[in-house]
């Protein structure tokens, strides 16, 4: 059984109660009795904001942002990898920038907390599900136009664009094709107010900023 629960802020927590060890979730029983378990956070945040609290979230198996539309898994850094961890205890979200290493692989730097293990604080990378995206991609879904100048994109490049999908600058959402675009665009006709700020597969709508 799997239960979803999305709170007034748009994080979505999922939670898997199945006991049977085939379903690749829960995967066996340890010498203490406790079960290991695959952790997933799903949040409808801005794959930005997802970066930008990677290093005060516990580690999961996967991320998903913008409400499933992207799924990133951890990497393991390069044994080479000897660059200091940044200060962020100064603000309460650090900058991409400070989290992005200078060589090609940009790592995610977790910062310490009470009862944190040397596992805990390892830097790791994040490296997105490539079928996903091409899924998402398509013109009978999210279309390709939402990707361009991708913050994601130039983090895990750690070069703006560096794929080849993220440069050119942002497309305006009048000029996105795709049929969640397309949704957008009509809503936009109707007199609706789109938030599709730094998002490549979704888009809110926020009672607060509506006109009428």
């Amino acid at each position: 059984t799997t239960t979803t629960t999305t709170t007034a802020s748009g994080i979505s927590t999922t939670t898997n109660t199945n006991t049977d060890t085939n379903d690749g979730i829960v995967m066996k029983e340890n010498r203490k009795g406790m079960r290991m378990v695959k952790l997933i956070l799903v949040s409808g945040m801005r794959t930005s904001t997802l970066l930008e609290r990677l290093p005060y979230l516990p580690k999961a198996d996967a991320y998903a942002s913008e409400s499933g539309g992207r799924i990133f898994y951890p990497t393991t850094p390069p044994p080479s990898t000897t660059r200091s961890s940044p200060d962020v205890s100064s603000s309460s979200t650090s900058s991409l920038s400070s989290l992005s290493s200078s060589s090609s692989t940009s790592l995610i730097w977790p910062v310490p907390f009470d009862g944190s293990t040397n596992d805990d604080l390892t830097p790791f990378g994040l490296t997105e599900d490539g079928d996903w995206r091409r899924l998402m991609s398509r013109e009978d879904s999210a279309g390709s136009d939402g990707y361009h100048a991708d913050v994601a994109d130039a983090f895990l490049t750690d070069n703006t664009g560096g794929d080849g999908s993220g440069g050119g600058g942002n497309i305006p959402l009048a000029k996105r094709t795709g049929a969640l675009w397309d949704f957008a665009n009509s809503l936009v006709a109707r007199g609706f107010v789109i938030d599709c700020k730094s998002y490549a597969s979704c888009f809110r709508v926020d009672r607060r900023q509506q006109h009428r």
